[in-house]
């Protein structure tokens, strides 16, 4: 570009270039319309349940809106205030609107099991949790207690995908996640079990 226009044609620097100008502007209008110049990414984990990707234990289970093709605007359609920012919030009455009535009953099913999966993983998460506490005041082998640690930390990954996520974006996905947690949940509990 420039040896076209400067060198051969003589332009100014100023005919392309805009020359700085130091004013007072509102600095934060800049970033204001990049959600992601503070939220980076704000929406992984619904993302991660949509897509279903394969993971240890979970095979690759893709949502029933990503099969489709059916980005997040499909059903994030009712305005809510949130803190003073008016978000685009999912409604289970948006999905009468492209299936049938009994879809609103539906979504609230999966709400209840996936919040039922949450409770129970939670409840293994804290038992876990304890028991690897109470191998460490036993002076367990560091072997045993890391083997357990590294059990618990995939299960809390798991956890919170499904939590953070909100299952209902991949409800069957979601479940099996769930199970998962829990049996690595489990695995650790039963590993410091037996060497007590």
């Amino acid at each position: 570009m420039h040896e076209k226009h400067v060198a051969e044609q003589k332009a100014g620097c100023f005919d392309c270039h805009v020359p700085k100008q130091h004013k007072k502007t509102n600095y934060v209008e800049a970033i204001r319309q990049n959600c992601a110049a503070c939220h980076p990414e704000q929406h992984l984990y619904q993302a991660q349940l949509i897509e279903g990707p394969e993971r240890e234990g979970v095979p690759k289970t893709p949502g029933l809106m990503h099969e489709v093709t059916t980005n997040c605007l499909a059903c994030h359609v009712r305005k809510k205030d949130l803190k003073g920012t008016v978000v685009l919030q999912g409604d289970a009455r948006t999905c009468v609107s492209c299936h049938k009535e009994g879809h609103l009953e539906m979504i609230e099913r999966w709400k209840k099991e996936i919040a039922e999966g949450i409770k129970q993983a939670v409840a293994l998460q804290k038992e876990a949790f304890q028991a690897i506490e109470q191998a460490q005041s036993d002076q367990l082998s560091p072997e045993v207690i890391n083997e357990a640690r590294a059990l618990y930390e995939k299960g809390l990954k798991d956890l919170h995908l499904v939590q953070y996520g909100n299952g209902v974006h991949n409800k069957k996905y979601s479940l099996m996640v769930l199970n998962n947690a829990s049996i690595n949940f489990e695995d650790a509990i039963i590993l410091i079990e037996d060497e007590q």
